[in-house]
């Protein structure tokens, strides 16, 4: 009997574990300190300050960035939002993302890739790179609003509906490659930016080549 009662209780213990094991597994933030640093709440997570943090995983619905010089990497992640944005970077907030790995965003319903409506920075670590697709035909691009700079990286977003890379209010690429779409739809096809060249946006959907001055 007492024996038996041993094996219920290390039963009990392996079974409580589970749950904490998996959504480790799911969705991993390293850095910081939840409810401190950051939350979780419905596989979204938020960042409140700008302590530097890691997310991974493949359990995850969104990302809303609120922290004022946010230092976030997103290491072999996928968002899977079902409605709203993947990547949010609030008003006022100075957002710098690398991308690690291979990362993908696969939007099911309304909203964009990224959202920003502050400062956003992209850049990569040894070759990391965004994929991913675009459902929603009414999306109105896959990175919307306020000024962003792009350092590095690899990205390749499908769309049945030829969403444009960029409606933003500027946009310094100095770095990285873009492919799918064509520039006479507002995208950037194909195109690696050289050491020495860049792509200035100085209004919404219009770019023009230039040199690195």
């Amino acid at each position: 009997m007492r024996k038996l009662c041993s094996w219920i209780v290390v039963l009990a213990l392996v079974i409580s574990l589970v749950p904490s094991a998996l959504a480790l597994d799911f969705l991993t933030v390293t850095g910081g300190t939840e409810g401190v640093d950051y939350t979780i709440k419905d596989r979204i997570v938020t960042i409140l300050t700008n302590t530097p943090m890691s997310i991974s995983g493949d359990f995850c619905e969104g990302i809303v960035i609120t922290g004022s010089e946010a230092d976030i990497q997103l290491e072999n992640l996928r968002i899977d939002p079902m409605d709203g944005n993947a990547i949010t970077v609030t008003s006022g907030c100075d957002a710098h993302i690398t991308f690690a790995g291979e990362n993908r965003i696969d939007l099911m319903g309304q909203g964009t890739v990224i959202q920003n409506d502050g400062t956003l920075t992209l850049d990569s670590e040894a070759g990391g790179s965004l994929m991913g697709s675009i459902m929603e035909r009414d999306c109105p691009a896959m990175i919307q609003g306020g000024t962003v700079t792009i350092l590095g990286g690899t990205y390749q977003i499908f769309s049945d509906d030829e969403v444009p890379y960029f409606a933003c209010d500027s946009v310094n690429i100095l770095g990285g490659i873009f492919s799918d779409g064509s520039t006479s739809k507002n995208t950037i096809s194909g195109v690696e930016v050289a050491s020495g060249k860049r792509v200035r946006i100085t209004q919404i959907n219009s770019y023009t080549w230039g040199n690195e001055v």
